[in-house]
């Protein structure tokens, strides 16, 4: 079976799985980057794999997709795992599977990294396919609608959702999914990472990122910039309040409970 795409991922391997991590055992001591989506995993990611000791396993356009794929049988990576050597996957993609990953706790080390909600949301509603902010939604952010909304989800299906509280509701869905993984996991086993520390300090938390996971030091990811960074201005005045209200509180939250690197 060729997967070439997120949406054949969702309609011939994701309905009815409970094992998207099925072949996570093959990979010992992986490194695994997640968090919200558009929140710097991909980034995170492909540093990681500039490290000496970790091999870069992708071979699509996607690395993440081809991750999915790997982890999940569907396709085995076109090279071997090297004596001494490491993986880094970005497992983003499990949305309502983040069940799974206390099952396999003993074969990876977890960076969660958690963004400031105005940048998120905005690449969500600008940056990305409505397909993907869809997924994520309904995976991870329609059961925490209101009642009123989530009759109109019910009657009117995505149309009664405005794109933007679509995108709050799955934002919030990721904050809980990371905030139950925190209290579910071994300490030794995840770490969240704000996205901000990350990009403007990237040579100290690369080196901390590098004793948490157990590689030796090598030179900060290249890939990591702060290109991105001005994403959060990019909201207009009204969108900015409706994310303040909606994501405020649950980011804020997340910041004072988790146990994170710091610069």
């Amino acid at each position: 079976m060729t997967i070439t795409s997120w949406p054949q991922f969702a309609r011939r391997i994701r309905p009815g799985r409970t094992d998207l991590l099925r072949e996570l055992p093959r990979y010992p001591n992986s490194i695994l980057v997640a968090g919200c989506q558009r929140s710097g995993g991909t980034m995170l990611a492909a540093a990681f794999t500039e490290h000496p000791d970790v091999v870069d396993f992708s071979w699509g356009k996607d690395a993440e997709l081809d991750a999915a794929l790997t982890l999940s049988g569907t396709q085995a990576p076109e090279t071997t795992l090297p004596v001494g050597k490491r993986f880094c996957f970005q497992t983003t993609y499990l949305n309502e599977r983040g069940i799974e990953y206390p099952t396999h706790a003993e074969h990876f080390h977890l960076i969660w990294l958690i963004r400031n909600p105005h940048s998120v949301i905005y690449s969500m509603l600008y940056n990305w396919k409505r397909f993907a902010l869809n997924e994520v939604f309904l995976a991870c952010g329609a059961e925490l609608l209101p009642a009123a909304e989530r009759a109109r989800l019910q009657r009117w299906g995505l149309f009664g959702v405005r794109p933007i509280k679509r995108a709050c509701y799955a934002y919030l869905g990721k904050l809980q999914q990371g905030n139950w993984l925190m209290e579910t996991l071994p300490d030794d086993r995840m770490m969240t990472l704000r996205y901000e520390d990350l990009v403007t300090h990237k040579a100290a938390m690369m080196k901390s990122l590098g004793d948490f996971v157990g590689l030796a030091p090598a030179e900060a990811g290249e890939k990591i910039s702060t290109r991105s960074m001005k994403k959060a201005q990019g909201l207009g005045t009204r969108e900015r309040r409706i994310v303040d209200e909606l994501c405020g509180p649950g980011y804020e939250r997340a910041m004072a409970e988790s146990i994170r690197l710091q610069p």
